[in-house]
């Protein structure tokens, strides 16, 4: 037996029967509900058709499935309540957030067609670099609205200009392509942030700052500092630091920003890296052409798994034979004495 409706019209639950079996529901003998449809004799026989074979609708007045229906009415009540109270939470956080965010900016509003003045959200770009040494050097960009991260709006950049660990240089070069692409008339890129945040500190600021006056554009900028131990500490705001322990929402935002972008732009890292190393590492290796390569990576998954294996595990891999592994073996071990190896850890 199923239960459906609680306080709502008979027509709309008569509509949602009609979707919610259409869709391929299993369809019961009898179905229970709250009120009767004015059309439920024709309800009945559209779901009997359905089902092949007889389904009644009825309203339960005792035992049972009376106290079945009541209950679903109940846990529908106290759900619905659960969810309204999240709502209202979130409107809240919402409201305090944009107070403190205008406390620091500005207040950001629009006129309606009655002439009414309305809060605007800020859309807040973010940005971060990462590499280690300056090697496979990539940025990473994340989009926040309303205080929720927009993932289809996130962006990737390979650094392609700068040579070594250069931050201030690397963020000026995925600046100024991002705004490139705006000005070029890029869909992917034409709505441009309210606020720009940066992970770091002035420089990263003074860094950006230059790109927007050499492209025309007027962009309030920000960067984002940490303590000694790595965890957001303040904002760069107009050349001074603003603690935000002061401003409680405000700071748990930013940290997720924060935290956002630099797991993004380090995931990025990670996976140019590996492609690089599986290039680097497998291409040179002696006796190791396209296809044994594509087989010891569909293995074992990784570089570091291929070094890890013994020689009879190499060559139980397809493609490959005891002569191929033991070359291979050999390769990724003197790799390792002179320090070269994949695993190297970060």
């Amino acid at each position: 037996m199923d239960t459906a409706g609680e306080e709502e019209p008979a027509h709309v639950l008569a509509s949602f029967l009609k979707q919610y079996y259409a869709a391929g529901m299993l369809i019961p003998r009898e179905i229970a509900v709250a009120e009767l449809p004015e059309d439920h004799s024709l309800l009945e026989n559209w779901i009997s058709g359905l089902r092949g074979a007889r389904v009644r609708l009825y309203v339960p007045q005792r035992g049972e499935k009376k106290k079945l229906l009541d209950m679903t009415a109940r846990d529908v009540q106290e759900m619905t309540k659960v969810l309204d109270d999240r709502a209202i939470a979130r409107e809240e956080r919402a409201s305090v957030l944009s107070e403190e965010l205008a406390a620091v900016f500005g207040r950001r509003t629009a006129r309606t067609a009655q002439g009414e003045e309305i809060p605007v959200t800020w859309r807040i770009e973010s940005y971060d670099i990462s590499n280690i040494n300056g090697v496979d050097s990539v940025g990473g960009m994340v989009v926040f609205e309303d205080g929720r991260p927009q993932r289809k709006d996130y962006r990737k950049f390979r650094i392609r200009t700068v040579d070594g660990p250069d931050d201030y240089s690397s963020m000026q070069e995925v600046l100024y392509r991002r705004l490139r692409r705006a000005q070029q008339g890029d869909r992917g890129f034409e709505r441009r942030p309210d606020l720009i945040f940066v992970d770091g500190g002035l420089g990263h600021v003074h860094a950006v700052q230059e790109v927007l006056k050499a492209m025309g554009e007027t962009i309030t900028v920000a960067g984002m500092v940490k303590d000694d131990r790595h965890r957001t500490r303040g904002l760069i705001v107009n050349e001074e630091e603003i603690d935000l322990r002061e401003r409680p929402v405000l700071f748990r935002y930013v940290t997720m920003i924060q935290d956002e972008v630099h797991r993004f732009s380090i995931d990025y890292h990670h996976s140019i890296r590996n492609r690089s190393m599986s290039r680097s590492v497998l291409d040179d290796a002696p006796g190791i052409g396209a296809v044994r390569k594509k087989s010891l990576l569909q293995t074992f998954g990784s570089i570091e798994k291929i070094r890890q294996a013994d020689v009879e595990t190499l060559a139980a891999a397809d493609g490959m034979n005891p002569a191929a592994a033991r070359a291979l073996k050999e390769y990724l071990e003197s790799l390792q004495e002179k320090g070269e190896s994949s695993g190297t850890s970060e």
